[in-house]
């Protein structure tokens, strides 16, 4: 259709409703299909396992692992029989990556950066993407003596997606869906990139070259494969 072309304000939230999507198919899956999922091999790395002690250190509930399923899939399985209604997983809210949470300096900027040349209804999807786009940057630089340090340490490689891919790929893909959703995400890197020339001093105090637009592009791509709900959530984050 001529007008497929959507605000990236609307693919944001249709990744995490696709998400929510995709974690329901695949309870309904294993749980229709025992014989193919009910064995598992576990792949903690000693990363996860820091970041499962300091969240249990924390109060988070913890009662899964995680492990690969034998067609490859990789994610959170129950790590003992639960009773209905029982938690398998819940961590503290401070914890988790997000607006709320996000260094309150970086987050003044994404604020002073947005207030103008959106609109409203896209100011607050913005805000939230941006916050852990740029949060997650900010927390990898700072290593070990960032809050978030045990989780980001934990976190894979980025994965190959779109973004990666040659322009023949790319292209036969925007033709695919009808549009070119990647325009709209190189916008929000821009913006994402002059923000943190607004507050470049969180990185160059640690000694760090503040990231530019690729590396800023690159981390929103990475951001999609792991955000729920618009929150970077540590150990929840392996159902998605």
């Amino acid at each position: 259709q001529a007008d497929y072309f959507v605000k990236p304000c609307q693919i944001i939230n249709g990744m995490s409703q696709l998400c929510a999507l995709l974690t329901l198919l695949l309870a309904m899956t294993s749980s229709s299909s025992p014989s193919g999922y009910q064995t598992e091999s576990l792949t903690q790395t000693a990363a996860e396992a820091a970041m499962e002690a300091e969240l249990r250190k924390k109060g988070a509930v913890i009662n899964v692992h995680v492990g690969v399923r034998p067609d490859g899939v990789r994610g959170l399985f129950a790590s003992r029989d639960l009773e209905e209604g029982e938690v398998a997983c819940w961590v503290p809210d401070s914890t988790i990556l997000s607006e709320e949470t996000v260094d309150s300096t970086l987050l003044g900027c994404i604020h002073e950066e947005l207030s103008k040349g959106v609109s409203d209804a896209e100011r607050g999807p913005y805000i939230r993407m941006l916050s852990l786009v740029l949060g997650y940057l900010l927390e990898k630089a700072r290593g070990s003596s960032s809050k978030f340090g045990s989780y980001v340490a934990a976190l894979p490689e980025y994965p190959q997606t779109i973004n990666t891919w040659g322009s023949a790929e790319q292209n036969a893909a925007h033709a695919m869906k009808g549009g070119n959703a990647m325009e709209g995400f190189k916008v929000l890197a821009i913006r994402g990139a002059s923000v943190v020339q607004k507050c470049a001093s969180l990185w160059t105090k640690l000694k760090k070259t503040p990231p530019q637009i690729p590396e800023v592009q690159a981390a929103f791509f990475f951001v999609m494969t792991r955000m729920a709900s618009l929150r970077m959530v540590p150990w929840v984050d392996l159902v998605n």
